[in-house]
């Protein structure tokens, strides 16, 4: 087998790398995308106490309404404020936003899955999913370690991710009375917990492959 130049093993070495992330963000943000259909999962939070609280049918009408805002850009009910509403066109962008990179980390996989040369596709794959796959598990371990510092990080992630102060309501908003804080902790670990199983998945999948290719080629 012919011994690769240095300027292919650093080429090699650049590709594992842009993919190995490719997958991490997949498997980070697959289960965001999944959160935004499984209406079941809003449900058991409502019925915990805003059921009792607000009366079903408004806590469900104002859910409603704000689902089909991220999901369709339709317009939010009247019971809404105008600082709700403005903090959730910001909202949108930013699902928008992680939602394209998903999708566009995906398209750049499966091109490059399909331009690899057929022979070592797989070995390449593995290589990737291991990498992807244990960055994404270490990052996670990190932030179970700090999950008694959530507000902290929720507030920073607004001070990142947003540009104004609309993210900072009172207590009477209907935005914050619908979702509080703990909900978006109960959520944020949720998802930590989805790709952590994905993770766990792709890399003993991985490596199930890895030794059934290796004995292969022992056996030629």
């Amino acid at each position: 087998m012919k011994e690769m130049t240095k300027r292919e093993k650093k080429y090699s070495i650049s590709l594992t790398a842009l993919f190995s992330i490719l997958i991490f963000l997949v498997l980070l943000l697959l289960p965001f995308r999944f959160i935004l259909s499984y209406d079941r999962y809003y449900e058991k939070h409502f019925e915990k106490d805003l059921y009792e609280m607000y009366g079903k049918e408004n806590v469900d009408d104002a859910h409603i309404s704000v689902l089909n805002y991220l999901r369709y850009n339709e317009r939010l009910n009247n019971e809404f404020s105008q600082r709700d509403k403005l903090h959730m066109i910001d909202v949108r962008n930013i699902i928008q936003f992680f939602l394209h990179i998903l999708y566009s980390s995906v398209l750049i996989l499966i091109t490059g899955i399909m331009l690899r040369r057929r022979e070592i596709i797989k070995r390449v794959i593995i290589k990737w999913s291991i990498y992807g796959s244990s960055f994404l598990i270490l990052l996670i371990a990190a932030l179970y370690l700090l999950k008694d510092y959530f507000n902290t990080i929720f507030i920073y992630f607004h001070k990142i991710f947003f540009f104004n102060d609309y993210w900072q309501m009172d207590k009477g908003d209907l935005l914050i009375r619908l979702y509080p804080v703990y909900f978006w902790e109960n959520i944020f670990f949720y998802l930590l917990i989805i790709s952590l199983i994905f993770a766990i998945i792709f890399i003993v999948g991985s490596m199930i492959i890895n030794r059934k290719i290796s004995n292969n080629i022992k056996q030629i």
